[in-house]
C-alpha cells in the first residue's frame, strides 16, 4: 500500500478531467501523484504471483487432505476387521472354557 493512498482527489485539469489520483500528503501542486486506475492495476499485477502461490499451496493441501481421507478409510476398515477378530477370539476362548468346565 502506498504512503499517499489515503489522500486521493479528482483531477480538475483539462487534460484528465474527473480522473482520480493519489497525491503526496504535502498537498503541493504537481508534487508526487499517481493515477488511481494505474495504481490499482499495479497493485493487482504485483499481487498475482502471490495469489498463484497461494492457489498452488491450496491445491497441494487439498491433495494431502484427499490422501489422508483415503488413509482414514483404510484404517476404519482395519479397525472393523480387528473388531471382528477380537469378537471371534473372545467367542473361541469362551467356548474353550465351557468345554473344559463340562469335561470335569
Amino acid at each position: 500500500m502506498r504512503l499517499w493512498s489515503k489522500n486521493w482527489d479528482i483531477h480538475k485539469m483539462k487534460e484528465n478531467p474527473g480522473r482520480s489520483f493519489f497525491r503526496c500528503p504535502t498537498f503541493r501542486n504537481d508534487h508526487l501523484y499517481e493515477w488511481v486506475d494505474e495504481a490499482v492495476y499495479e497493485e493487482v499485477h504485483d499481487a498475482l504471483p502471490k495469489v498463484e502461490c497461494f492457489a498452488s499451496d491450496m491445491r497441494k493441501i487439498k491433495m494431502e487432505i484427499d490422501s489422508l481421507k483415503t488413509v482414514e478409510e483404510e484404517l476404519k476398515k482395519d479397525v472393523r476387521k480387528l473388531n471382528v477378530i477380537i469378537k471371534v477370539g473372545f467367542l473361541v476362548a469362551s467356548v474353550s472354557c465351557l468345554v473344559l468346565i463340562m469335561r470335569k
